[in-house]
């Protein structure tokens, strides 16, 4: 029996404002439909010119919304099914918070089947087919006004993995912990509006010397504070101990997550990666979407939730500086955070849409 294969059109957007990480748990299922077959085109308003490089590189065609079309509007939502219909996509996948209701009900009312991309349960009524939250905190009664045909597929086991995570972990043993942690990873997400790293940076100068710490920022395709971090990185160098290595957009994300000791990170898809890959959490909320998540972590005891972005440098500077010291307790959130995702998630995901 030969397997139908479906055409898919991806409606999402991202940006400093909005973050990135929409784009790139997109980016996730993309990969794994392309991966069985399927085809793929991405609609998008906002997207930095990185991910548009990203998105052509892996293969996905990229669709331009015009930019006098305001995201999220009624004219989007036709400029949408139109599109769907020239690229004959048959599944309109949305990743938002503009797309409300009203918006589904326009694709639902095309004959579209959809899936709608969740975080905050936010909309007045949902009617996608299927709706996705892959919060850990994701429940049902989150969700009281749904159309009779709408599926909920909610919780990590949805998890969306990018597959060069898959082939890390594949290849690499697990890094080995060590009594002071002395690899640290900062990552902010893709845009980093309030210049949370920079925060950071100034907290981890104040370690003491003698911990020689080699912290990694990464700067996201997004972030209009690299210059910024990059002078504050050179400044720390020339006058510490310690050693910060500023990196914009790089390629091996995966390799730097794994062979990390520590990751600093916000609450979005980089909580979700360094789980699959068994590494210790420190967590800086910097979205209202982030909030519910992390918190279930931590009931979890699967990060250590630093607090929200308005943080003190002090309270920021004892707290890692307590995680640093504390092997133990890094060894508790690693197994912890490991045990959340599988990495299976998308493929869940994709069996699910095409079933």
């Amino acid at each position: 029996m030969t397997r139908k294969l479906t055409q898919f059109l991806i409606r999402v957007d991202g940006s400093e404002t909005i973050g990135t990480g929409h784009i790139m748990r997109c980016l996730a299922l993309a990969g794994e439909l392309k991966r069985q077959g399927h085809g793929v085109s991405f609609l998008t308003a906002l997207c930095p010119d990185a991910l548009k490089k990203r998105l052509v590189a892996e293969g996905h065609r990229i669709l331009p919304m015009p930019p006098s079309i305001e995201p999220g509007s009624p004219v989007d939502a036709r400029f949408t099914v139109a599109a769907a219909g020239e690229r004959l996509a048959t599944i309109v996948v949305m990743d938002g918070y503009h797309f409300d209701g009203k918006y589904q009900h326009f694709i639902k009312d095309a004959r579209l089947k959809s899936l709608y991309i969740d975080d905050l349960a936010h909309c007045e009524y949902y009617c996608s087919d299927y709706v996705l939250n892959q919060n850990p905190s994701a429940r049902s009664t989150l969700y009281p006004d749904t159309a009779p045909q709408t599926q909920l597929l909610l919780g990590t086991k949805y998890a969306l993995i990018r597959s060069e995570f898959h082939t890390y972990r594949q290849n690499n043993a697990p890094t080995e912990s060590v009594p002071q942690a002395r690899n640290i990873l900062l990552t902010m997400g893709g845009g980093d509006k309030d210049n949370v790293s920079g925060r950071v940076m100034e907290a981890l100068n104040r370690a003491p010397a003698s911990m020689n710490l080699q912290i990694t920022v990464l700067v996201g395709a997004s972030n209009q504070h690299a210059e910024a971090l990059q002078r504050s990185a050179e400044e720390f160098n020339s006058a510490g101990s310690h050693r910060f290595e500023i990196q914009v957009n790089p390629g091996n994300i995966p390799e730097l997550i794994g062979k990390s000791d520590l990751v600093v990170t916000a609450g979005g898809t980089t909580v979700w990666e360094a789980a699959y890959l068994g590494r210790p959490m420190a967590v800086i909320i910097t979205a209202d979407n982030q909030k519910a998540g992390m918190e279930a972590c931590l009931q979890q005891e699967a990060i250590s939730l630093l607090g929200e972005q308005d943080l003190s440098g002090e309270t920021i500077a004892q707290h890692l500086l307590d995680l640093i010291q504390d092997q133990g307790k890094r060894e508790s959130l690693a197994r912890q955070a490991a045990t959340m995702v599988d990495g299976k998630g998308a493929g869940r995901l994709v069996q699910a849409l095409t079933a």
